[in-house]
């Protein structure tokens, strides 16, 4: 894509089907990301950013360079992986982030991708996980941290 993109754009939307579907966050974002590609027109080789949120259900170390190079944007020059960790604002953080990498670092066209598969996991298992994050070293923080921490 030629260079000249002054502002940034939603060009295209991908979702998957919601609920149990026993499958990982990881092939829900790849899926995602394809519908979104088909839904602008464009291909995987217009994308040269790509910010990812990562997953409760299925991380990955460094989200977005594990699904760059599982959607096989990665390894190539002049492509740019951010993962964002904003627990439920990351997706508005992911859009926002794009459009920095658009205005501010030369991006033509920045993929946003988030996904989960927490309704296949269950209720304990996901406390479990969504308070290992934030849960406080003196334990005066009861389970469930997060709503409880605000």
């Amino acid at each position: 894509m030629p260079r000249g993109v002054q502002t940034a754009r939603v060009v295209g939307c991908g979702m998957t089907s919601l609920g149990k579907l026993g499958r990982p966050a990881s092939e829900l974002m790849q899926d995602a990301l394809e519908g979104a590609l088909a839904a602008s027109g464009m291909k995987l080789r217009d994308i040269d950013g790509l910010v990812a949120v990562p997953s409760l259900s299925d991380p990955h170390f460094m989200e977005a360079h594990y699904l760059a190079t599982r959607v096989g944007l990665l390894p190539s020059r002049g492509v740019k992986v951010k993962t964002i960790d904003t627990g439920g604002a990351g997706p508005v953080s992911g859009l926002l982030l794009a459009a920095r990498m658009v205005l501010h670092e030369r991006c033509n066209a920045v993929a946003v991708v988030a996904g989960d598969a927490v309704a296949s996991m269950g209720t304990e298992e996901f406390l479990r996980r969504a308070d290992r994050g934030c849960r406080d070293p003196s334990g005066s923080l009861p389970s469930p941290c997060i709503p409880n921490g605000y």
